[in-house]
């Protein structure tokens, strides 16, 4: 018998010719006039563009995963609702007792749905209820995101708002799935929310999180 899991939910239009040149047309600007080049003429592009980075950081799923339709289920209807309506930043929560199996869940629906984020997936255990750990401050995790994407040191903003708003600036525009595991509490998650429509985030935790979730993320039972 399952135990209950809840998924809470160039050219210019003026330029001349060189006959208007010949014909002594006026010219405004500039005007370099060469004589003979001696020697081979070398053209030089400058650096190239680098490719996005493609984070995928979602652990190795259950080996074996049993059951739990119904919470699959769920889950498939929130990533449904994001993919009909591009201005939706979708939140699904994931709520049950210790080893009911919230994080088998998460990563199993996450490496099934993995081809629906081409942008990547980033994943965090924060710690909520770690016996001989802290739990991660979100500091901690948004460093570990832009880290993720590969941003120097150098460009990495001092305070936390700062830090928030880069994390946000580079999902802007990307599909991105983001699991936040064993999460405490609202407030350690609130800040590693996406802000950018076509996203989707999964949050696990043992703690109802109020004021997280939509009306569209369903509640289960057993």
């Amino acid at each position: 018998m399952e135990e209950a899991v809840s998924v809470d939910h160039p050219t210019g239009t003026g330029a001349r010719t060189t006959n208007d040149l010949a014909a002594g047309a006026e010219v405004g600007g500039s005007v370099v006039q060469a004589g003979s080049v001696r020697g081979d003429i070398h053209f030089h592009q400058g650096p190239r563009r680098a490719d996005p980075v493609v984070p995928r950081q979602l652990p190795s799923p259950p080996p074996y995963f049993i059951g739990r339709q119904a919470e699959l289920q769920a889950l498939d209807a929130g990533l449904a609702e994001v993919e009909r309506d591009s201005g939706i930043m979708a939140i699904s929560a994931i709520g049950g007792t210790a080893g009911v199996g919230k994080t088998a869940l998460a990563l199993h629906w996450g490496h099934r749905v993995a081809g629906h984020f081409t942008d990547g997936s980033l994943y965090v255990n924060l710690r909520g209820f770690a016996v001989d750990e802290t739990p991660l401050t979100p500091e901690e995790a948004i460093r570990g995101f832009l880290d993720s994407f590969q941003i120097p040191v150098e460009m990495i903003p001092a305070g936390r708002d700062a830090q928030v708003a880069l994390y946000r600036s580079l999902l802007a525009g990307r599909r991105v799935l983001v699991v936040l595991d064993n999460a405490y509490s609202a407030e350690q998650v609130r800040p590693l929310l996406p802000g950018t429509p076509g996203c989707l985030a999964v949050v696990t935790s043992r703690n109802r999180l109020g004021g997280l979730v939509s009306d569209l993320s369903p509640s289960l039972g057993s």
